[in-house]
């Protein structure tokens, strides 16, 4: 079972973002999930179901891409 989140977590990525800064990415118990550059103050939040929504639209559209490119390379 998952550990329940009660506080949030923060951790620092070796995604490089604007300015050459790495990107920081929080989750709060509230359900939401926080990005934002290192040392700066501007974050963005997103409700988790709409990052869910998001993800699931993406690899949808990739393999949509992928299956494309197969039937034009036959």
């Amino acid at each position: 079972m998952a550990t329940k989140l009660t506080r949030p977590v923060r951790r620092t990525t070796q995604v490089i973002v604007e300015r050459r800064r790495p990107l920081v990415v929080t989750l709060y118990p509230r359900g939401t999930i926080g990005v934002r550059a290192s040392r700066l103050r501007t974050e963005y939040e997103l409700p988790l179901d709409v990052v869910y929504e998001l993800a699931v639209r993406a690899h949808v559209a990739r393999r949509r891409v992928e299956a494309g490119a197969r039937r034009r390379a036959r």
